[in-house]
């Protein structure tokens, strides 16, 4: 049975049709789009993967929400993008929590982090925005130097790894005292 929407409509409309779809901040995840309208049916399916913009967008959960295999997700997202430009959320945690894992937790986080910004080096040109929070160390695997065509960079750097403060410890020092 022929598809009414992928079939009848200009691809043209149909992608302005699935980026309605898309909510306001992307997660990769099967339950949303752009994945969810893979899953409508094969015409759905082809004309999602055909649209490149869809993919476009790449939010990495913080580490409290990040699904297994995060890398992966973000390899595929890339390939679909096509030569779209891209916009991408990156951050050592949730901008709006701001809790930092305990050191192993936070240790593997990194890595996971580090090998996310190895397979986007390939695409920084792409980068029309880039918003993230991430420890020094960590800031010339993200490249923002190299993205050379980005119009919008918010980012943040943080201290070491080994000197982020975790949920057992306060950054209150006694009176009189400076924090160092």
């Amino acid at each position: 049975m022929d598809d009414i929407l992928t079939s009848r409509l200009p691809p043209e409309l149909v992608e302005q049709v699935f980026n309605y779809c898309l909510p306001p901040k992307p997660v990769i995840h099967a339950s949303q789009a752009p994945l969810l309208l893979t899953h409508v049916c094969r015409a759905w399916r082809r004309a999602a993967l055909d649209c490149a913009p869809l993919w476009a967008k790449i939010v990495v959960p913080s580490w409290q929400e990040c699904p297994p295999g995060i890398e992966h997700l973000v390899v595929l997202w890339l390939s679909r993008s096509g030569e779209t430009p891209l916009d991408i959320e990156l951050s050592m945690f949730d901008m709006d929590v701001q809790v930092i894992p305990p050191g192993d937790v936070l240790d593997k986080w990194i890595a996971k982090l580090r090998r996310i910004c190895h397979e986007l080096a390939p695409y920084r040109m792409q980068v029309r925005r880039l918003c993230g929070v991430f420890t020094d160390a960590l800031m010339s695997e993200v490249g923002i130097d190299e993205m050379r065509n980005a119009d919008h960079i918010i980012y943040c750097g943080m201290l070491s790894a080994s000197r982020m403060l975790t949920g057992d410890e306060t950054d209150v020092e006694p009176a009189g005292e400076p924090l160092s």
